[in-house]
């Protein structure tokens, strides 16, 4: 299990826009673009701590939960940005044969999470 790095938790402002990155429940990757309200560690069944984070999603008007256990990965940027969450099936065309290459990734992969920091220029304002 991963300990929680609080200082880099309280970088994060309520009520600003921020961008989310995480795995989604059948391990692909999953892009949420939020308004942030709260930010709780509480304990969570087995686990001593857990981070909560209370959020509206772009364009919806009722708050969301979302619960990142220690083993999750997680990253957060600054604003409002388009990350390539549908990356499972990359092509590539070969330069020298110009053949094109399709390679598939499988779930809980990390090369999503490589592949997600090359698709925006800006670092993480938080990474778990």
């Amino acid at each position: 299990m991963k300990p929680i790095p609080k200082e880099n938790l309280s970088k994060l402002q309520p009520f600003r826009k921020y961008t989310l990155w995480t795995f989604g429940e059948f391990g692909f990757p999953c892009t949420i673009q939020m308004v942030l309200h709260e930010i709780k560690i509480e304990k969570y069944a087995q686990y001593p701590e857990t981070i909560l984070l209370i959020f509206k999603p772009k364009r919806k008007r009722l708050l969301h939960e979302l619960r990142i256990l220690p083993f999750q990965d997680l990253m957060i940027w600054e604003g409002w940005h388009e990350i390539n969450s549908e990356m499972w099936v990359s092509s590539e065309v070969s330069k020298d044969t110009g053949l094109t290459i399709k390679r598939s990734l499988k779930c809980w992969d990390k090369e999503y999470i490589n592949q997600a920091l090359r698709s925006i220029e800006l670092k993480p304002v938080f990474v778990f």
